[in-house]
């Protein structure tokens, strides 16, 4: 396939260099993926623990649905739901 060794050198280092090339990027990607992940847990789960904490009260005195379903709303405006 080559003949000269310098164009088996050059097929070589590029081999090498795309090889490292994309086993970094499945690493980091990889990386990335777990952050995001992570990230997003974390950001519900603080979502969820603050509508509990602000609808433990109207739950607790039996709050009629027009209340409830104002401080759902309230609630995903600030915490940026859809």
């Amino acid at each position: 396939m080559f003949k000269s060794i310098r164009a088996k050198l050059t097929f070589t280092y590029i081999a090498i260099v795309l090889s490292a090339i994309a086993l970094i990027s499945v690493f980091l990607l990889s990386i990335m993926g777990k952050y995001y992940q992570d990230y997003n847990r974390e950001s519900m789960a603080k979502a969820g623990s603050l509508v509990a904490e602000f609808s433990v009260d109207y739950l607790k005195r039996g709050a009629d649905t027009v209340a409830l379903s104002v401080l759902a709303e309230d609630m995903s405006r600030q915490i940026n739901a859809r």
